[in-house]
């Protein structure tokens, strides 16, 4: 994993955004590169003002992304989110009800569209250790989660975006 860790953010149309990330390994959770990995991707989200992070938009094909921030300028309306790692994430239930907002990302620079995504989703996902863990997201969070869920399927938001726009 480590080598391939870039603090440069992929973007379109760089076809590591486009392929389905794979899932971390059992031999893999517990090592220092993982934990370097999840480190960096922090650092680099934080540096490029994202709301979230994944490791295929920093040219690692794993299925780990990281979210959070105190303040965003990105997106200012939005109340501070904890800084959540999550490894092999699945979302196990959403809500039915679509809620639409606008959305931008780090890989897509100088564009936001409007995206439909379910208001809650529950999420089953491991730590570094292999733990399991399970978060349960609404409004912001939730379209957070589903955003960078997308990045380790090998969508990107213009995909799903029913508007799209040059800033």
């Amino acid at each position: 994993m480590l080598n391939k860790i870039s603090r440069v953010i992929l973007q379109r149309p760089n076809k590591t955004l486009n392929k389905i990330a794979a899932e971390v390994t059992p031999t893999e959770f517990g090592t220092k590169e993982l934990s370097v990995l999840i480190d960096t991707m922090f650092q680099v989200m934080r540096e490029k003002s994202g709301a979230g992070l994944a490791a295929p938009q920093i040219g690692v094909s794993k299925r780990i992304f990281v979210y959070g921030f105190e303040t965003n300028p990105r997106y200012p309306e939005q109340p501070p989110l904890e800084y959540t790692y999550l490894i092999n994430p699945k979302i196990v239930q959403s809500d039915p009800e679509l809620v639409d907002y606008e959305e931008g990302c780090l890989s897509v620079p100088g564009y936001r569209g409007i995206v439909s995504r379910p208001a809650t989703v529950i999420v089953h996902a491991y730590d570094m250790l292999g733990k399991p863990v399970q978060i349960s997201a609404k409004q912001f969070e939730a379209r957070v989660i589903q955003h960078e869920m997308d990045h380790l399927d090998g969508m990107l938001f213009p995909d799903r975006a029913s508007k799209l726009r040059k800033l």
